[in-house]
């Protein structure tokens, strides 16, 4: 990731709590370092080597490299072709409808849903796969398509027809109720391999779920 990601994608909460946690990593290994007798501005050398070796670590393996719990972020899983197939199947997307992956991951959501006819936009917290995705889009020329580095629990998605993610157990009751209380009636919520609990599905086709808001 190049330094010039953060100041063509402006995002300053994100950007103060990524310095944040970089001064913590580094304050830790440093002070670790020094505990076991190197000289302070060898062990803050260490510790900033340390900091970057796990940052490379963590982003050659397309991992969220976040330890705050405030910007936390899951696995990246990509969606199979299969998947995304019944996706797009299950939302019936109308020309012009605007749809939004929330951890838009490599950005294949993302180009199928413009395909299909939507103003497609992503939200996505790994930096990493937002550079990977805008790439992806660029090289494929799909137009029509915006990536966003922000977390989805920081997003409004009142204006939006479609909302598709590849959740995780654990965050999905919490973004039910974030859904419910943001989107406007008629909105298709396209949840893949994991169902929102005490949702009840309008359609499921092979795990995937298919949400209408009332």
């Amino acid at each position: 990731m190049k330094l010039r990601f953060f100041f063509e994608h402006q995002n300053s909460k994100l950007f103060q709590l990524y310095l944040l946690q970089a001064l913590l990593i580094i304050s830790v290994f440093t002070l670790f370092f020094y505990s076991v007798g190197f000289a302070f501005y060898y062990a803050l050398l260490a510790g900033t080597g340390a900091f970057l070796a796990i940052a490379c670590l963590f982003r050659w393996m397309n991992l969220p490299f976040y330890i705050l719990p405030k910007i936390s972020g899951a696995v990246y899983v990509p969606t199979t072709a299969e998947q995304l197939e019944v996706m797009v199947k299950l939302a019936k997307v109308k020309p012009g409808e605007r749809s939004v992956d929330l951890g838009s991951g490599d950005g294949r959501v993302v180009e199928a849903f413009a395909q299909a006819g939507a103003v497609a936009d992503g939200l996505e917290i790994n930096p990493g796969l937002v550079e990977q995705s805008e790439e992806y889009l660029a090289e494929n020329k799909v137009k029509g398509t915006k990536i966003v580095w922000q977390s989805f629990w920081d997003a409004d998605l009142s204006d939006y027809d479609i909302i598709t993610v590849y959740g995780y157990p654990s965050i999905m009751k919490g973004l039910g109720k974030k859904l419910r209380a943001e989107l406007k009636p008629g909105a298709r919520v396209i949840s893949n391999q994991f169902p929102f609990p005490r949702w009840q599905a309008d359609q499921e086709e092979d795990s995937v779920y298919l949400y209408i808001q009332k």
